[in-house]
């Protein structure tokens, strides 16, 4: 389970595909600091299933990092290999933090904080990038050549709500913007470890 994890690039009310033409599924990204103490119990954690997950599919350890180059084919990594395809900068929170990316055919049960079902009328509302859950998740690996070749992955199973956060892409937004006059103050216009052998 993760705990009190940010979410990311949430698609939960309806599927779709990653690339032009693949299989349309659910998803998310769940974004986990390094610096928090609980996170890097969480990615300990991490470690040892994908330790398992490795185990079951090809015998041993350590066989994704020697043999998956592509970072799409891993689906627990670091922050910094998440960009945007036309500008190449990082995607926004996303520097120095490490990321679980996980889909499931099926969408996932979705709870508020009270463990209530979310209604799917609710579901962008209750769970929007930037906000703090926990999940359910699993990690599975695959080496069919017909798949694409060795893969880790992950399934998403559970989303429960935790805790509003502040919207990736939105600055905050300091008490000094509001004054006591007159002035709009409308602008015209905007300016311009040791998890290193495991996330590569």
């Amino acid at each position: 389970m993760l705990k009190k994890v940010r979410l990311s690039f949430p698609n939960l009310r309806t599927k779709t595909a990653a690339v032009k033409g693949g299989k349309e599924k659910f998803g998310a990204n769940f974004l986990l600091d390094p610096n928090k103490p609980a996170h890097k119990k969480l990615m300990d954690q991490i470690a040892k299933a994908v330790e398992a997950a490795e185990m079951k599919e090809f015998g041993k350890v350590g066989h994704i990092k020697k043999t998956v180059q592509d970072p799409k084919r891993k689906c627990y990594r670091k922050g910094e290999t998440f960009a945007n395809q036309d500008t190449g900068e990082v995607y926004d929170g996303y520097a120095g933090m490490v990321v679980v990316s996980a889909s499931a055919d099926r969408r996932p049960t979705l709870f508020n904080r009270a463990k209530e079902e979310v209604d799917l009328e609710d579901i962008e509302d209750v769970f929007y990038g930037g906000c703090v859950v926990d999940a359910k998740v699993s990690f599975f690996c695959i080496s069919d050549k017909d798949k694409g070749g060795n893969g880790l992955f992950a399934t998403v199973e559970a989303i429960r709500s935790w805790e509003e956060g502040e919207s990736f892409g939105r600055a905050p937004t300091s008490s000094d913007e509001f004054d006591d006059d007159d002035d709009d103050g409308m602008d015209g216009g905007s300016s311009a470890d040791d998890d290193d052998d495991l996330l590569g």
